[in-house]
């Protein structure tokens, strides 16, 4: 699992039809200028979840050179 800005990749090679995932999720953070004083403790921190896609690997045999 690679946790990026704004992506997550995780790579299970027990599970050969999506061996490779790309999720699109993380976290946002808002300028502490743009938010009033108020509502600043609710809005600074926002979790961010959303698509999954798997792309096509070619399937190969591992220990074949």
């Amino acid at each position: 699992m690679f946790g990026g800005t704004r992506r997550t990749i995780v790579w299970d090679d027990m599970n050969p039809p999506a061996r490779l995932m790309i999720h699109d999720r993380g976290v946002d953070r808002l300028e502490a200028a743009s938010v009033g004083p108020d509502e600043r403790r609710q809005t600074l921190i926002s979790y961010r979840t959303g698509d999954i896609s798997v792309p096509a690997l070619p399937e190969r045999e591992a220990l074949r050179p």
